[in-house]
């Protein structure tokens, strides 16, 4: 089975590849979706003093 940790791995790193520009900017695109999507604290925030605050209306 293992060798305890002992020993060389079977592969290195993999090196570092230019891609395209279209592709690249893709890729951000896509990035930027899947990021803007994620609930932040601050905005939680901010809900919360909104629900407070509209409950002091009625």
């Amino acid at each position: 089975m293992g060798n305890r940790g002992f020993g060389k791995p079977k592969k290195g790193a993999k090196p570092i590849v230019q891609i395209s520009a279209p592709l690249q900017v893709m890729m951000y695109l896509i990035n930027f979706r899947i990021l803007s999507k994620i609930l932040r604290p601050s905005l939680t925030a901010l809900t919360i003093v909104e629900k407070l605050s509209s409950n002091k209306i009625k």
